[in-house]
């Protein structure tokens, strides 16, 4: 009979979430292509584990109902994540978006 072993991943994960919500004068769909470019962009950053963006549906759940989209960011370390995103938020703003910045309790890597 074999044995379980229990494994604890004890990778420190440091993440910011980013909620991006469109300006109601914003087209949804150059707003998603743009965000989804910034994130591959800043997928290549050897600082930068991983991102994501995933559609935030409103309540009608209809694209003209849209909520906006969340931007999920893994960095390999706390230090300086804040500021890496610094330059991306104010271009959110500029091209139409609202963002709002979600950040999980710092840990040091």
């Amino acid at each position: 009979m074999a044995s379980a072993r229990l494994t604890l991943d004890t990778c420190v994960m440091n993440s910011i979430l980013v909620y991006c919500r469109p300006r109601s004068d914003a087209s949804a769909e150059t707003l998603r292509t743009w965000l989804e470019q910034q994130a591959a962009r800043l997928s290549g950053d050897p600082d930068v584990r991983r991102t994501a963006v995933a559609r935030v549906a409103g309540q009608s759940g209809t694209d003209a109902g849209t909520g906006g989209w969340l931007l999920e960011c893994d960095f390999t370390g706390a230090n300086g994540m804040v500021e890496r995103l610094r330059p991306l938020l104010t271009d959110m703003r500029l091209v139409g978006l609202q963002p709002t910045v979600f950040v999980a309790e710092l840990q040091a890597a």
